[in-house]
């Protein structure tokens, strides 16, 4: 299966690595899953880190776009859209970027892409768990705030009440 890293990212084939690390982090602020609750966040984020960690690279970015190049020429005679993000709405859609039938032409940057598939569900899956204990923490602690505070004014309440009798 294909896809089109660079409409993941929202960003054109020749974009400098420096485009391409903003584009990564503009993207991961729109959907991380602590930050993002939709339903979409985790599959999003997933595809994004999974775009940035063979464009970031640059042997793999090469061998990505000979094979972006070849895919594109089979697609076009398809009329398939250069750019599959929509324009008018600039809406992410798997959709548009994934290629079943499409097979890669070079085994290696297949089996990169494999990889960075399962690097990508890693640190999703990484980042989910340390919400979840970070959340499970923070209300750990605001129930023992709220029952060192109920203590406190208890113990204050008394003691106002035996300084009145």
């Amino acid at each position: 299966m294909f896809k089109d890293y660079y409409a993941v990212l929202g960003i054109s084939s020749s974009t400098s690595l420096q485009e391409i690390k903003s584009a990564y982090y503009t993207q991961s602020k729109k959907w991380h899953p602590d930050i993002n609750k939709s339903e979409e966040a985790k599959e999003r984020m997933q595809d994004i880190n999974e775009a940035y960690l063979i464009l970031k690279d640059e042997e793999a970015k090469s061998k990505y776009d000979i094979e972006y190049k070849i895919f594109k020429a089979q697609y076009q005679k398809r009329d398939y859209s250069a750019s599959p993000i929509s324009e008018e709405k600039k809406e992410y859609s798997q959709k548009t970027y994934t290629h079943s039938e499409y097979q890669y032409t070079d085994d290696v940057l297949r089996k990169w892409t494999q990889n960075a598939q399962k690097q990508a569900k890693n640190m999703v899956d990484e980042a989910i768990d340390e919400l979840k204990g970070a959340t499970k923490s923070g209300l750990y602690y605001a129930f023992r705030s709220f029952i060192a505070y109920l203590i406190g004014m208890t113990i204050f309440g008394l003691i106002v009440r035996s300084c009145i009798h």
